[in-house]
């Protein structure tokens, strides 16, 4: 999990042409690399059922001795739930790859054969509702707990899914007293590799790479990754990240399976950098606010006890440190706005061999397994000694979940039909698998007390079909934690954050701030703090929209809206099958229809006689609606046959790839591109792209970079370069996303005439209250507590004017307003009394003292306070076709320090709101309101018979930013017919 210290690491195998040259069979050659350690029959010690297969028997090698592969785990898990009444298998998803997911549930033999009941006593607990004193008495008295014990959610972290191994083995088949309570107390829910096709694909990598003598330097390459690494599963995605937002198979069918058992505890393992030690929970500040106080004691509790644990081998350890409690996409973090007390463990990583610390000390893998797996049996250990205050405590929060829509300031949120009705739909379904309950109005209602993403506030009537989520439901707060539209940090923690970040010791976040799915759907969203009255019926199937084919004998041909997210991927289908689409550059209005700018046409004298039946099968497929028309004349805008309706060119996407580039990147364009709109894109390796026929191809993306803008001026060099501008200037497409973007506006690259802000003070200087506060830059740093620089004190003069009053503080936070984080709109109901426009109050005005040669360091100073993902406001260029199916004005999640501006003729079609606008959640700095409002977000400009868009920030971030994605949805299938000069075909 910890990335910024984790040394990416491969598990050694020997390559199959060492096992042919030394005639070994694979198990000898892998028993001489991986010797057996001290730690590597630990899973055998003790007594156990003769009956059931040892590790060692099914496996064929000692636990620990090597990393297990899948298809071991999955058949040694099948063994044990073939072998044993206490143990049953579950297979719960399947992954891009085809692999299975897996589940082994472990408790006693009357334990497994009542499972459904304890399922359904859990279901009950979870929804105190109606539950009388006397049935939750005998619920909790007789109900196990249950423990979902997780691993290897990161494919190249590795010891937790051998852990796993182990702890099958010893609850199943163990004799002893502590696995006999376990069994009795709990219900366990062993996850043990939770991303098979990241495990798989690091150990096939290792394969080449390790050597028969087992290496513990940790720079050899059997201790170095190589790209993409094994950390994400096949679309290069963090599936810890993944557990709110439920884009992938992997985490839907987690998710669903866990939600129908409810658990108590949820134990998420991981691996870190190989010279680091054992962390476990606690965690440290900041805390989200809609965690429970109860935590906090459980945590004490858990960790006291796997410390004695730990402590009995001597191991070293520590808690809290770097391990934070805001973001809930973890594992471990998700699972306690559900009830249950979530720890995360995070074991130093061997990558399957061994490692030599700087202090002299070695670390063996087993030794390493040996460690995730005490922990295991100390929190179930705990969990089974406390099941009836792990049960009443659980019960506790989902009450207390109840009381948040009586008590909090707001009661419900609301969700209207909007222009995609589809994609509000697929946010619902992703809420309601999470278990949160949601309504739909059978009838018009009203609401007061209404306030929108963008400060504005008042009452609005809705219509029926509108999604309601009232918070007086037992899943309140995880609703409140995943749709509120700004989680406020507490003061003491804020304070911290900007002495770090003005001491240059970087940010102690080690996450995105703000989340929030209604902005990242890009739905229209509304909380309100009354409940509103009407007709509401409960809803948990949410089935496709319906497709209309209307008019299918018309004679001149077929149009679309082209809103819809489906929209744009019927024109991309069309596009690629050979049928000829043109898309609309004004709105328009034909046969008493009005379609928006950016909707679909196809003429029947363009397009092959199968038309209207494909058509036909495309909206039924697709959820949308497809009209026939038998006129060109237009009631209102452009007629159909005129030159406002602009031919779309077949897509031939490449998109760069390989050491440079970010997975993370590349990967949500690769899937949004290849599996949601099944076009077909070509990977380009970095390593090679020089030597690339790009002809090929007439859109070129650059993702994200790990290193910067820089890394793309490495990777392609001046001759890179070169070619890249004269296959735009040839009439190409080339996007830049993030440091892509970055590269591009950079004054090396001599491609884009955007520049980024930092090369272009002169023109384009910090707002003079920015310079204010970063005055301090030759005085002394800012103090956290205080805006006053550290200076020494003027000495007395009299008949001086006197000192001016020091700033004022804004009320609640403790810290001079320039200082404080900027609270916007979104922020509004956690800032105290201030009123609905008060809560952000800009600097005074302070008037420019630097010359233009300080300005540099000055911007530099800036960028420290860079946001680290946070929603802000975007405002839209509805004229531009770039655009189409966007509103005016949008939430973007920013987190980078790159700023943009650009002039004639570069055409700037997305742009950050103003100051008093531009926050909408998470934490944001007044430094960087200062250098990023009012710059580009994205740009588009011509260079030959091509064209040059830049994209700030990744557009679709983790599979899950859709009010983002439509710009490179726009730019990769419209760009190549709107915004170049195409030869007619011969």
């Amino acid at each position: 999990m910890k990335t910024v210290k984790r040394l990416r690491g491969l598990i050694g195998f020997v390559p199959a042409f060492l096992l042919w040259g030394l005639g070994l069979s694979a198990q000898t050659a892998i028993a001489d690399i991986f010797p057996i350690s001290a730690y590597a029959n630990f899973a055998e010690e003790g007594e156990f059922e003769a009956a059931i297969p040892s590790p060692s028997q099914g496996l064929g090698y000692p636990v620990g001795s090597r990393p297990a592969t899948h298809r071991e785990i999955l058949d040694y898990f099948e063994s044990l739930a073939g072998a044993s009444p206490r143990a049953e298998l579950i297979k719960y998803a399947e992954t891009h790859e085809g692999r299975e997911l897996i589940v082994l549930i472990v408790s006693s033999e009357k334990n497994i054969a009542r499972l459904n009941e304890i399922q359904a006593a859990m279901a009950r607990l979870s929804d105190p509702r109606g539950l009388s004193g006397a049935e939750r008495e005998r619920l909790l008295e007789s109900t196990p707990a249950v423990c979902w014990m997780a691993y290897t959610i990161h494919g190249d972290e590795m010891s937790g899914s051998d852990a796993a191994l182990a702890l099958a083995y010893k609850l199943v088949a163990g004799k002893d007293s502590d696995a006999a309570m376990i069994r009795e107390q709990a219900v366990v829910i062993i996850d043990p590799l939770q991303n098979p096709d990241g495990r798989d694909r690091f150990i096939a990598q290792m394969r080449s790479f390790n050597g028969k003598v087992p290496n513990p330097d940790t720079q050899s390459l059997g201790h170095e990754s190589v790209y993409p690494w094994g950390r994400s599963n096949h679309y290069l995605f963090d599936l810890n990240r993944d557990w709110f937002t439920m884009v992938h198979p992997e985490s839907r069918g987690r998710v669903k399976l866990m939600m129908k058992w409810h658990p108590q505890l949820v134990v998420d393992g991981h691996e870190m950098g190989a010279f680091d030690t054992y962390l476990f929970s606690p965690p440290r500040a900041p805390f989200n606010p809609y965690m429970t106080p109860e935590l906090l004691k459980w945590w004490g509790r858990f960790a006291g006890d796997q410390a004695k644990a730990l402590d009995r081998y001597g191991w070293s350890y520590y808690t809290r440190e770097w391990n934070e409690e805001w973001f809930p996409g973890y594992g471990s973090s998700w699972a306690i706005y559900s009830g249950a007390v979530g720890i995360l463990y995070e074991q130093a990583g061997t990558e399957g061999t061994v490692i030599k610390r700087p202090d002299g000390t070695v670390l063996e893998y087993g030794e390493s397994v040996h460690h995730q797996y005490v922990s295991s049996m100390a929190n179930l250990m705990t969990a089974a000694l406390n099941r009836r205050g792990l049960l009443e405590d659980y019960v506790k929060e989902r009450d207390g979940s109840l009381a948040l829509g009586r008590d909090g300031r707001i009661k419900e949120f609301i969700f209207p039909p909007g222009p995609d009705p589809d994609r509000t739909r697929r946010l619902m379904e992703v809420l309601s698998t999470q278990g949160i309950e949601i309504e739909v109005a059978s009838a018009r209602f009203k609401s007061d007390d209404l306030f929108d993403p963008w400060g504005e506030a008042g009452s609005k009537e809705f219509p029926a079909g509108t999604y309601r989520i009232s918070l007086s439901q037992p899943s309140a707060r995880l609703a409140h934690v995943l749709l509120d539209f700004h989680l406020q940090m507490p003061d003491s923690f804020l304070v911290q954050e900007r002495d770090y970040l003005e001491r240059r010791k970087g940010s102690q976040l080690y996450e995105v701030t703000a989340w929030s799915l209604g902005h990242a759907y890009g739905v229209p969203i509304y909380w309100s703090g009354r409940r509103s009255s009407g007709s509401f019926k409960m809803v948990s199937s949410f089935p496709p929209v319906e497709g209309k084919f209307e008019n299918g004998a018309a004679d001149y041909g077929f149009v679309f809206d082209g809103e819809s997210d489906a929209a744009i991927l019927a024109a991309a289908r069309l596009a690629t099958e050979g049928f000829v689409v043109r898309v609309s550059m004004e709105p328009f209005r034909v046969q008493g229809h009005a379609y928006p700018r950016g909707s679909f046409l196809l003429r029947n004298d363009a397009n092959p006689g199968d038309l209207a039946e494909r058509l036909e099968a495309l909206s039924k497929e697709l959820g949308i609606t497809i009209r026939g028309v038998s006129t060109a004349l237009a009631n209102g805008g452009p007629d159909l046959g005129g030159e406002q309706f602009r031919a779309l060119v077949e897509p031939r996407i490449a998109m760069l790839s390989g050491d440079g580039v970010s997975a993370a990147s590349m990967g949500s364009l690769w899937y949004l591109l290849d599996y949601e709109m099944n076009l077909r894109i070509s990977l380009l390796k970095t390593s090679s792209f020089r030597d690339k026929d790009l002809s090929k191809y007439n859109v070129i993306i650059l993702p994200s970079a790990w290193r910067g803008a820089g890394t793309y001026q490495r990777i392609l060099g001046n001759s890179g370069v070169a070619k890249l501008r004269a296959w735009v200037e040839a009439g190409g497409t080339l996007i830049g996303i993030g440091a892509g973007a970055a590269f591009l506006a950079d004054t090396s690259a001599v491609l884009s005439q955007v520049r980024q802000r930092r090369d272009v003070l002169k023109d384009y200087p910090i707002p003079d209250w920015g310079l204010g506060l970063a005055a301090a830059e030759r005085m002394g740093r800012f103090q956290a507590t205080g805006i006053e620089p550290q200076k020494p004190a003027a000495p007395v003069v009299e008949g001086a004017a006197p000192e001016p009053e020091p700033e004022p503080v804004i009320e609640g936070l403790g810290i001079p307003g320039p200082a404080s984080p900027v609270l916007g709109a979104g922020a509004v109901p956690f800032a105290g009394e201030a009123g609905r426009n008060g809560a952000w109050t800009p600097p005074e005005a302070i008037a420019p003292t630097l010359s233009a040669e300080d300005w540099p360091p000055v911007d530099e100073r800036l960028r420290l306070f860079h946001p680290q993902g946070a929603f802000l406001r975007v405002d839209v260029d509805t004229d531009d076709w770039m655009t189409s199916g966007l509103p005016e004005k949008i939430p973007v999640l920013l987190a980078t320090s790159y700023a943009y501006v650009a002039k004639d003729p570069v055409r700037t079609v997305a742009r950050f709101a103003q100051p008093d606008q531009l926050h909408l959640g998470g934490l944001l700095w007044p430094e960087a309101v200062a250098r990023h409002s009012l710059t580009a977000c994205v740009t588009r400009e011509g260079l030959g018979r091509g064209q040059i868009i830049l994209i700030a920030v990744d557009p679709y971030f983790r599979g899950y930013m859709h009010s983002t994605k439509r710009f490179l949805l726009n730019a990769a299938i419209l760009g190549p017919g709107l915004g170049t000069t195409q030869t007619v075909p011969w």
